[in-house]
């Protein structure tokens, strides 16, 4: 469980600290105070990556040259975890204040689910956001999987930027296929184990809303001829020259598509309004039961982020959802008016005003 957190020119916080008692947190506060900044924070620690952005520049406090995440751990031992994170021009980042030079041995110590109004997007939004949550989903539950994207994301920047380049080198861009086709296939084969699973799990989620069965599935659509590694490898050597002529690599998992289909319709084109946020609810609720079956990580920490989604819920819905969450090591919502539900009971309340969080 969190019992502290640091925060130094994070967003419109300039230096707080936080100590928590409570697996069960309530911050309460206007919008725009920072409510949601705080969530964001949380899970920054355990990803290394932001739900809300893709730059990491726009965490940083206005005015400032970077930002400090830094958060105590208490595992039911007498040692408690240390994680901080320091980005300042270069990114450090420290366990029990050690430097840690690889994502994937930083991230490995906690699993973290944000539930967020956005959250619709990933149903309804672009390709890309679907890549991002189920690219997320994976490299948490293996830390392992955001080695192999990392790996592939350098190797393709760097043989766009030559396919780029006046005179392209062809040895240059013919280096970084073999990179590409071993990372590129086993992110392919990643992505297509876990949406089985995250199929299955939906579908159990969605029986508990309605008598009538939903059918509801997930349609994978990778590039042709990328999920074998020597298949790949001749799909770039084919398309080299078309590539140079564009500028940029033509195939690979950056292009995936991830169609989310209920009752044989595409929910993205003629899924209604409530159809596709109680769907992008279930992908959440799914990822949290996917987290804690997941026999390799059952010794981490599973937090749970909320950001003001409860109260466009009807009870039943509700009811069901608090006992999704509630397998969770610790969860912190948000609100703009303290919630009745009797869930909240027995929880810890946070004011937060512009950047300032009290008990």
């Amino acid at each position: 469980m969190i019992s502290r957190l640091v925060f130094r020119n994070f967003r419109n916080y300039s230096e707080q600290v936080l100590d928590l008692n409570s697996r069960l947190n309530v911050f309460i506060g206007e919008n725009g105070q920072g409510k949601t900044n705080l969530l964001e924070a949380v899970f920054f620690l355990s990803t290394l990556r932001s739900f809300r952005t893709s730059k990491v520049r726009d965490l940083k406090k206005l005015g400032s040259d970077g930002f400090y995440l830094g958060t105590k751990i208490n595992k039911g031992d007498s040692n408690p975890l240390f994680l901080e994170v320091e980005y300042s021009g270069l990114r450090r980042i420290k366990v029990n204040g050690e430097n840690i030079s690889r994502s994937s041995e930083f991230i490995r110590h906690m699993k973290v689910v944000v539930f967020s109004p956005e959250d619709i997007n990933i149903v309804t939004g672009n390709s890309g956001l679907r890549r991002r949550f189920l690219d997320m989903l994976i490299s948490i539950l293996e830390p392992s999987y955001m080695t192999a994207l990392n790996d592939y994301l350098t190797a393709l920047k760097s043989r766009n930027t030559v396919l780029r380049s006046e005179n392209p080198n062809i040895g240059t861009v013919k280096a970084y296929e073999r990179i590409l086709a071993e990372k590129g296939s086993i992110i392919v084969s990643k992505r297509k184990e876990f949406l089985k699973a995250l199929k299955e799990e939906v579908k159990s989620i969605l029986s508990n809303f309605s008598e009538r069965e939903n059918k509801f599935t997930i349609r994978y659509r990778p590039q042709p001829e990328t999920e074998s590694l020597e298949r790949y490898l001749d799909k770039l050597e084919q398309e080299r020259n078309r590539d140079i002529d564009k500028g940029f690599t033509g195939s690979g998992p950056q292009l995936d598509e991830i169609d989310f289909l209920l009752n044989n319709k595409l929910l993205r084109n003629y899924g209604s309004t409530g159809q596709c946020r109680l769907v992008s609810l279930c992908l959440k609720m799914a990822q949290v039961n996917l987290f804690r079956k997941n026999e390799a990580s059952l010794n981490r920490q599973l937090i749970v982020l909320v950001d003001d989604v409860t109260g466009e819920l009807d009870r039943q819905t509700r009811k069901f959802f608090f006992n999704v969450i509630d397998s969770a090591t610790q969860s912190f919502f948000t609100f703009t008016e303290k919630p009745e539900d009797e869930y909240f009971s027995e929880a810890e309340f946070f004011k937060v005003n512009n950047g300032i969080i009290e008990n």
